[in-house]
């Protein structure tokens, strides 16, 4: 049984939500002159506000809805972000789902 960290909250910047995406495309604003260096930073130093992987279709977040989809984590896994209280609960999810193929003897103990 998977389970997935999750995926990071975004942050805001200028009232807008802010992600790794935005902190890309604002790179490529800078680089054509369209940002200020000082802006590129401020954007920087909140767009990325906590725990959990990348917020962007990247390795983390593909290869945990690759893992949901072989069924090696529980339908809907993938999904959760890692500070919020559905992750609390997919953990617990999981917890029990072990325990219940332990008790229908899918899994043996090894100890």
């Amino acid at each position: 049984m998977f389970v997935y960290g999750g995926t990071i909250l975004p942050g805001h910047h200028n009232e807008k939500a802010g992600d790794i995406v935005s902190v890309f495309e604002a790179v490529g604003l800078h680089a054509n002159n369209r940002m200020s260096t000082d802006e590129l930073g401020r954007l920087e130093s909140c767009a990325i506000p906590g725990a959990g992987s990348c917020g962007g279709m990247y390795t983390a977040n593909t290869m945990a809805s690759a893992i949901e989809a072989l069924g090696m984590s529980l339908p809907n896994s993938s999904a959760q972000a890692a500070v919020s209280p559905d992750k609390v609960k997919d953990c617990e999810r999981a917890g029990a789902a072990v325990m219940n193929l332990l008790r229908l003897g899918f899994v043996r103990r090894t100890s």
